[in-house]
């Protein structure tokens, strides 16, 4: 139930405000993982190499811009407690 919650919270806030046009499926698959990451910032822990990258493709607020204005992107785990980004 938890997991439901934070995926419907993070396609929310992905699909607030776009003035770009939205794409017509915006779940995201994300894996679990097993074991908490160590929170020091840095994706040493092994599912992270095994998560899929996202890009930040989304515009929230403002005007519109362009790939070289911004660009990223981002990957995603959860366990029973959290969601890690």
């Amino acid at each position: 139930m938890r997991y439901a919650l934070l995926l419907f919270a993070m396609v929310c806030c992905l699909s607030c405000g776009s003035s770009t046009k939205k794409k017509d499926h915006q779940l995201l698959v994300v894996k679990k993982t097993n074991t908490p990451p160590t929170l020091d910032g840095k994706a040493t822990e092994n599912f992270w190499n095994l998560a899929t990258w996202h890009p930040i493709d989304q515009n929230w607020l403002g005007d519109a811009y362009s790939f070289e204005d911004f660009n990223g992107r981002y990957k995603l785990s959860w366990d029973e407690e959290y969601l890690y980004l």
